[in-house]
């Protein structure tokens, strides 16, 4: 049990073995892992398409060809960990993914505050997806159609006896 469930889960609801890789969270990863790899390689490939003033917080805290190789990192440390269903990969790739997307979600956060961004919303955007990428680090097994899945598993497990 995680400190975020208030209850253990029943046994008869774990349908899987131990380190095994649902197809969610292997697509979850396999997103990440390319969101991570397109932002990278325009930064490496087309750095020309990050000279808005709404970069100038991220840039100043770094240079765009740190940010790529940090956003390429977790990229293959993402698609990586999906192709290999390997957790101990997905657990340091979610990490990697979501302290890159908050750095960069505060960055923009910081351009609407300095008058360097029109909108609010690449600020919203990121930071969102970073905490939900830290919702699933905290907590990688749970979504809100957990119940529905279990509940259609043990439907299909019983019908199979």
């Amino acid at each position: 049990m995680t400190q975020l469930e208030s209850q253990p889960r029943a046994p008869e609801t774990m349908l899987m073995r131990a380190n095994d890789m649902t197809a969610r969270a292997r697509w979850y990863l396999a997103i990440a892992g390319v969101r991570h790899l397109l932002v990278g390689g325009f930064a490496i490939m087309m750095p020309s398409s990050f000279k808005s003033t709404s970069f100038i917080p991220i840039l100043e805290a770094a240079p765009l060809w740190f940010w790529a190789i940090f956003s390429l990192g977790a990229g293959v440390a993402c698609a990586g960990a999906a192709a290999s269903r390997s957790e101990p990969l997905a657990r340091l790739g979610m990490a990697w993914s979501a302290v890159l997307t908050l750095l960069i979600g505060v960055g923009l956060l910081m351009s609407v505050y300095t008058g360097q961004s029109t909108s609010p919303t690449g600020p919203i955007i990121w930071l969102a997806v970073a905490l939900k990428d830290f919702v699933v680090c905290a907590q990688p097994i749970r979504s809100p159609f957990e119940g529905l899945t279990e509940q259609l598993a043990r439907k299909k497990k019983q019908a199979q006896t």
